[in-house]
């Protein structure tokens, strides 16, 4: 048992040894001796005990393996709180707040989990992100879209905070006209959130702006069409949207000659000209569309479905997912 003691001492201070000296050299050729002269202190320290272990002086070994324990305490229990000074770690935020320390009065809030006081100091010292997560662990939900708003305005990486403000709005407030507000500041670099806008501000029976949103989607996505047929699709809906039968109608023919296009190379394909026909048939009530529609599902369930997907309760899923298109 005593062997065994000794060797996982010796191999435990070698590795200690080792990186005490690497940790102090380097911090000397950097020219940090406040980190380095220390670091090498206890490289040396360690590489005696090496050879007190060697020879097994045990009362040495003893003394400096407490030594290193209180060390280390003492480092962990530093790192735990970095920002405050072993003095203030003893103090209430109360008390901190009376000798004018405001942000480590907020920190020490932010440990107890009073992340409201947190928050309003934090607030009050203009550190809005800090003051923001604080409210948020608080849930107060309208402060925190708040403050995600007003950070969106002055930092760089506004884009993130707009779409926190956002989804707070939304999701936690239910303030949808704040939401499609700024969702229209996040469509106008990405242009397929013009919809969601609008579907927003009709939730608030806004329907000039839904309308206005709907535009701009509709010429957003006429753009991608030029490039990419697919997007035929949304020009449809949109149209569809806008009450320009007609057009929505034209937009559909031509996704689905752009689907038909793409089934020659790739039978996966076959679906979406079924789910175009079907679209048609709904947006027309013409019988015809519907055949054809069930003609190509026919024939996606033949030459992709049979040949490529074994299992048959997701068979059942796609056909189910595709037949509701004429619903």
């Amino acid at each position: 048992m005593l062997a065994v003691l000794k060797i996982l001492l010796f191999i435990g201070y070698l590795f200690a040894t080792a990186g005490f000296l690497f940790i102090g050299a380097l911090s000397l050729w950097a020219k940090n001796f406040k980190l380095g002269v220390p670091f090498l202190i206890l490289g040396l320290i360690s590489g005696y005990t090496i050879y007190a272990v060697y020879m097994w002086y045990a009362q040495v070994v003893l003394y400096v393996t407490i030594f290193f324990i209180v060390i280390t305490a003492l480092f962990i229990w530093y790192i735990s709180e970095p920002n405050l000074s072993p003095k203030e770690r003893f103090l209430s935020p109360e008390e901190l707040l009376k000798l004018g320390k405001k942000e480590k009065a907020a920190y020490k809030y932010q440990k107890m989990k009073k992340y409201k006081e947190a928050a309003s100091l934090y607030e009050e010292l203009g550190m809005l992100e800090s003051a923001m997560w604080a409210y948020e662990e608080a849930k107060l939900w309208d402060k925190v879209a708040e403050l995600a708003e007003e950070i969106g305005k002055k930092e760089e990486d506004a884009d993130y905070y707009v779409r926190k403000a956002r989804e707070t709005y939304k999701d936690k407030l239910a303030n949808y006209r704040k939401a499609a507000e700024l969702t229209e500041i996040i469509a106008k670099d990405e242009g397929w959130y013009w919809r969601e806008a609008a579907e927003l501000y009709e939730k608030v029976g806004d329907t000039d702006k839904a309308k206005e949103c709907i535009l701009k989607s509709l010429e957003y996505y006429k753009k991608e069409a030029e490039e990419d047929g697919v997007f035929y699709d949304d020009v449809a809906q949109d149209y569809k949207r806008l009450g320009d039968i007609e057009r929505a109608k034209d937009a559909y023919i031509k996704y689905i000659e752009y689907c038909k296009e793409q089934s020659e190379l790739d039978k996966g394909w076959l679906r979406h000209v079924a789910e175009g026909y079907y679209s048609l048939f709904k947006l027309t009530e013409d019988d015809a569309y519907l055949k054809e529609g069930n003609r190509y599902l026919e024939r996606y369930k033949v030459e992709y479905i049979d040949e490529n997907i074994k299992d048959e309760n997701y068979k059942r899923e796609l056909i189910e997912e595709i037949e509701s298109y004429k619903k």
